[in-house]
């Protein structure tokens, strides 16, 4: 078109120059060209090499679309809003129009900045992007960790929708899609709390919503304590428009164990049987271990009745159990075993491993009981694993048959399959040293030292404890800490507590406010006024007025070269150890010293 309006341009001022009405371009050759004739085919010549660079010139920059200026209005306020910024003609190249800010997520959102050449630039409305590419963004956003930015994407989909629809009606079916792929993004990578505000940015434009929107709110809500009183309004709104799914119930279940709410729980199963009839037993296993998990008994014992479920299984017989053990119902645990025998329900190793528990929880501990259930379950064909057999000692611990803890360690020690490991032989240790049974302790430390064991630091201090049952000279307590430190024991504030009770045992004072006094250089631990408090007690106790004396008197001085106030309790207490032990006067003295 350019081309031809030049042309005419120069035939018209040709015509005009030699004064004919009509003139023909196809007339010009070199027997008919006069005077007027050249004027006119000269202006011709320049027409045409003007169109010919104009043309390539515009070509050039239709090939480097980087030199095209449009103009682009700093703060976009149409209904399409970033989105929908200044593109080119092809939607297939709408990402040539923005620049890259972190991820292929945002490469849709921030549109580059363009300068305007134009006095009154226009805004040109650009092809709308799909439904479809608006859920990759936001699903692409979710996967890179920036679930705070999907409100505006949402923002900026609902605007372009609203921007072709005045009633709406096209624009709440996009919302709810959208709404939906950013909730299930959220849920998908554990945004939980971000996908319950997207829904309460946007819920006044989904109307009702769908099943599945509030199906995801629904599992969102009942994985945060503090959104889960939400529930019930997302589990109504989805009965509204079809029938709850077996997921639907778990993730409902959530809201009654949290509130221990039995009425709650019997009207959601109710309805839920109604609809789709009994409850699986897989589903009511997963229903009795959530409200297992928050303590409800009571929640359990209603699922675990007739009432709702098909027969109960192995895994449900334990859940009851478990819940009965760590309420100490002892008594309902082994009748809920004599119930899974009667239903002929397999034990399985967890059956050992609660029973043995409950039987650890019985005082005085009913060792024939726990032994004849032991031979129950090995006649139904269990077997047992270290961890029980770690369980029987400890419960042969506690019921004072050191020796017989000790027979069932070695006959784990001779099994391969069942090799004790380090808390097995700290609860046998544990054993020894609460008997006062040094010899025992340290053969044992000797043992398990040539056979490479390596240890922590409760096992350190449980042979430390066996010096507090018993009186062993300073010097052996202070080769056994030697040792101990070698093999790499950290002495902690509670070891300072022990070795002091050791110390006091054999009457060792000086030794035991030494080490009180040494604590900080030689284990880097700061004494606290417990130690202080624990030494001067025995020494009232002992009438160790000496040593009681020397006592206040360094931990006054300690906590006045670090600055700190004695409590007045401590005060209080401390003179009245020392009043009762006649050396009242001396007290008050040191103290009025030290405040000078």
């Amino acid at each position: 078109m350019l081309i031809a309006s030049m042309f005419a341009v120069a035939i018209s001022r040709s015509a005009k120059q030699s004064g004919d009405d009509i003139y023909d371009i196809r007339s010009l050759d070199a027997g008919h060209v006069g005077q007027s004739d050249t004027v006119a085919t000269f202006d011709l010549i320049i027409a045409v090499t003007g169109s010919f660079f104009a043309m390539r010139a515009l070509q050039s920059k239709m090939k480097n679309p980087k030199h095209q200026k449009v103009w682009m209005p700093k703060n976009i306020t149409s209904p399409c809003s970033t989105l929908q910024a200044t593109s080119h003609k092809s939607p297939v190249n709408m990402h040539n129009n923005f620049k890259v800010v972190g991820s292929k997520a945002q490469n849709a959102l921030t549109p580059k900045s363009t300068p305007s050449r134009c006095s009154k630039p226009t805004l040109q409305t650009p092809p709308r992007i799909g439904k479809d590419k608006i859920q990759e963004v936001i699903r692409d956003i979710a996967r890179h960790g920036r679930p705070e930015q999907l409100k505006q994407i949402l923002d900026q989909g609902y605007h372009m929708a609203v921007g072709d629809d005045p009633e709406q009606l096209h624009a709440i079916s996009v919302a709810e899609d959208h709404v939906l792929c950013a909730v299930k993004a959220c849920a998908a990578y554990k945004y939980y709390s971000e996908g319950l505000d997207i829904y309460d940015h946007c819920k006044n434009r989904i109307g009702s919503g769908s099943a599945s929107l509030w199906s995801c709110l629904l599992f969102c809500a009942s994985r945060i304590e503090q959104q889960v009183h939400r529930c019930e309004h997302f589990y109504s709104n989805l009965c509204l428009l079809e029938s709850p799914q077996v997921m639907d119930l778990v993730n409902l279940s959530r809201l009654f164990a949290f509130a221990h709410n039995l009425n709650g729980l019997r009207a959601a199963l109710a309805h839920f049987v109604q609809q789709n009839g009994p409850v699986d037993c897989t589903t009511c296993n997963a229903l009795m271990g959530i409200c297992a998990k928050k303590g409800a008994t009571a929640l359990v014992e209603e699922l675990a009745s007739d009432r709702w479920s098909e027969a109960k299984d192995t895994v449900s017989y334990n859940t009851l159990m478990t819940c009965y053990m760590k309420a100490k119902r002892q008594q309902e645990c082994f009748r809920v075993f004599e119930d899974m025998r009667y239903a002929k329900a397999a034990p399985d190793q967890f059956t050992v491993g609660i029973l043995l528990d409950c039987c650890i929880q019985t005082h005085p501990i009913d060792i024939q009981h726990m032994m004849s259930i032991l031979d129950v379950l090995q006649a139904e064909g269990v077997t047992m694993n270290h961890v029980h057999y770690t369980s029987l000692i400890k419960g042969f611990v506690q019921a004072g048959l050191v020796q017989n803890a000790l027979e069932v360690l070695e006959l784990m020690r001779h099994q391969p399959t069942l090799r004790p490991d380090l808390v097995t032989y700290s609860t046998v240790v544990k054993g020894l040293a609460e008997l006062g049974d040094v010899d025992g302790v340290f053969g044992w430390l000797n043992k398990l030292t040539q056979e490479g064991m390596m240890f922590d630091n409760k096992f350190f201090n449980i042979i430390l404890l066996a010096f507090s049952k018993c009186s062993v000279p300073p010097a052996r307590v202070k080769e056994t800490l030697d040792r101990l430190l070698s093999l790499g024991f950290k002495p902690e504030a509670g070891t300072l507590s022990v070795l002091i009770k050791a110390f006091v045992l054999s009457c060792s004072w000086s030794e035991a406010l030494q080490l009180i006094k040494d604590a900080k250089l030689q284990f880097d631990i700061q004494p606290h006024q417990r130690q202080y408090i624990q030494l001067a007690k025995a020494c009232w106790e002992a009438r160790q007025r000496e040593c009681l004396l020397k006592t206040c008197t360094a931990y006054f001085e300690d906590s006045k070269s670090r600055g700190e106030n004695v409590p007045g309790t401590v005060i209080r207490k401390m003179r009245f150890y020392c009043k009762t032990s006649g050396v009242g006067e001396a007290y008050n003295k040191i103290v009025f010293d030290l405040k000078c």
